[in-house]
């Protein structure tokens, strides 16, 4: 990816509190040789490692959860608020017309291997973890 010194960020506490708060992620993946790509709610566990760790859940009407057999390289992409930034918004296009359009977006890209973890207990924990952190701002009915 294509990052400009000036918009590089490598605060680990930062891209994990942007993670918090957009943890609706693209897993990519391959499978038999093809690139595939998943929408997946995602939690950080900070603590588990020097970077933290992803937890996920994979339904198992997803078919990748049968194609992954072994552990394997993925990236997960979290992303944030983008938009388009006009050439017209600098003052000094008017003067040398040497302004060219850009976007302005907040991405944080995770690499990382991906295991899957069938543990009955676990993923009952890991489920009441990704519904509390979904439903804390909801209202009760």
């Amino acid at each position: 990816m294509y990052l400009p010194p000036a918009f590089h960020e490598d605060r680990i506490e930062i891209m994990h509190d942007f993670i918090k708060h957009q943890s609706f992620a693209t897993l990519i993946t391959v499978e038999e040789g093809e690139i595939s790509a998943n929408h997946i709610p995602f939690i950080i566990n900070p603590e588990l490692s020097e970077y933290g760790t992803l937890r996920g859940h994979i339904s198992k009407g997803n078919p990748l959860w049968k194609s992954l057999d072994t552990p394997g390289k993925v990236l997960v992409i979290f992303q944030g608020a983008d938009h388009y930034i006009s050439p017209n918004r600098y003052p000094s296009k008017k003067d040398h017309h040497k302004e060219v359009s850009t976007w302005n977006y907040a991405v944080v890209h995770a690499h990382g291997t991906l295991n899957l973890i069938e543990d009955s207990a676990w993923l009952k924990s890991h489920l009441n973890e990704l519904t509390n952190h979904h439903e804390r701002d909801q209202k009760q009915s």
